[in-house]
């Protein structure tokens, strides 16, 4: 009786210390579980980035082709009639692994390529990531695989080029697919494309909760959004310290007012894919751009902004219905061939 007395009394005259001891022990409790969750956390996105199980077998039959200065990584798989797949800002070919097959196997020939500075394509000049830089660096692209008219599928500011593209060449476009595409220009301050440039260690830093933050807001199935496939969009930002300064040069496109106003029809069949659920774009600026350019457009009622993502049958269905749009029309007329030349700012002339 007289120990539990003791220890009664001991408690009683030291309640706010064994209070606070154990809360100390309690807080270092969940500190360690969250450690202990975290940690499995990261093995879990480290395996799945090194075993790659997202990506085909086909995927790893890499070619690179040099444009002037650029060295530019693309897959190019099947036979038949091109079919040229350009990805969005931030993005690669990866976004495209689910719609090629389904394209190879109706006899067509599909091309799927890395932007400057993205996926596995090296780094261009900061100076080369400008709407007439992009252009050019990809028409220079098509002449040098000797693609015939091919269907261009353009995704976000994959969009932008290819419009832009059709626009300036129409002889090289067979036919065009925009998959929401950005072309309502926005102000992005000067000094963000130098922030840009000094940030480069952010390439180390970014996560892959990170990343999943991004893919969850371009995907609209997020039963889809998978350590392997966040580890995929991950990777060429580990493996290239300059890609997030591409990413910072690449806004000046996307800031571009000519998108905006200079819209007008193309020679080449049109049709715009856009998603309701897009988190990114706007569906009256898609519906604008559709009327502008007399295009057709077709909206999905579940998909996001990355389509193929999403419904990569849907998104199939309808690139093979442009496939059929391009024999209805007629070549435009050839231009000259111009050697490839990034668009570098001009000189100011020196006053007096």
């Amino acid at each position: 009786m007289r120990i539990i007395k003791k220890v009664i009394s001991f408690f009683l005259l030291h309640q706010r210390l064994i209070a606070s001891v154990v809360s100390v022990l309690l807080l270092a409790l969940l500190v360690f579980l969250w450690l202990l969750f975290r940690q499995r956390r990261i093995r879990k996105w480290v395996e799945a980035l090194r075993r790659a199980e997202t990506l085909p077998t086909w995927a790893l039959a890499v070619q690179v082709r040099k444009i002037g200065e650029l060295e530019m990584a693309y897959w190019d798989l099947g036979k038949g009639k091109p079919i040229l797949l350009v990805h969005g800002i931030g993005a690669s070919k990866f976004i495209w692994r689910k719609v090629i097959p389904l394209l190879v196997e109706k006899n067509h020939r599909v091309i799927a390529l890395d932007l400057p500075g993205f996926g596995e394509s090296r780094v261009a000049p900061v100076n080369a990531y400008g709407l007439d830089s992009q252009v050019e660096a990809l028409q220079s692209f098509i002449r040098a695989l000797r693609l015939e008219r091919p269907v261009l599928v353009g995704s976000s500011m994959g969009g932008a080029i290819s419009l832009w593209l059709a626009k300036k060449y129409p002889d090289l476009v067979g036919a065009l697919v925009l998959v929401s595409p950005h072309v309502e220009s926005f102000r992005i301050p000067r000094s963000l494309h130098h922030l840009f440039k000094v940030l480069k260690p952010l390439n180390r830093t970014l996560t892959a909760k990170t990343m999943e933050v991004f893919v969850r807001a371009v995907v609209s199935r997020q039963e889809f959004v998978t350590p392997d496939v966040v580890a995929a969009y991950l990777r060429p930002f580990q493996e290239n310290p300059l890609t997030w300064t591409a990413f910072g040069a690449s806004l000046q496109l996307l800031a571009d007012r000519r998108l905006h106003h200079e819209l007008g029809p193309l020679h080449a069949p049109c049709l715009v894919l856009f998603g309701s659920r897009d988190r990114l774009v706007r569906q009256k600026g898609m519906e604008r751009l559709a009327k502008a350019m007399d295009c057709r457009l077709v909206i999905h009622k579940t998909g996001g902004h990355h389509l193929m993502e999403d419904e990569p049958d849907w998104m199939a269905q309808q690139i093979l219905k442009a496939v059929e749009a391009r024999k209805s029309v007629p070549p435009a007329p050839k231009k000259p061939i111009a050697p490839f030349r990034p668009c570098l700012p001009r000189t100011p002339r020196p006053v007096g």
